[in-house]
């Protein structure tokens, strides 16, 4: 099952979920553009690409709200 370790303890022990909400597929090119006096114009360089931010949204499933707050400050510490 996918999801995340913190602390030693996995979200599915806390019944928390995760859901993409932005998840790009190509990455950015990394382009920078270098003016040098004296000369018109300007030079660009393409260097790889860049970082690539992916997006989540955490829930928390527990019907109980007093378990579900009891969960969340055990998520929290």
């Amino acid at each position: 099952m996918m999801g995340i370790r913190f602390k030693g303890k996995h979200s599915k022990d806390f019944k928390v979920y995760f859901k993409t909400e932005n998840l790009p597929l190509i990455a950015q090119k990394r382009v920078s553009e270098e003016v040098v006096l004296g000369r018109d114009g300007s030079y660009k360089f393409e260097g790889g690409y860049a970082d690539k931010s992916i997006t989540l949204n955490c829930i928390l499933l527990e019907n109980d709200l007093i378990l579900k707050r009891q969960k969340a400050r055990e998520v929290a510490q």
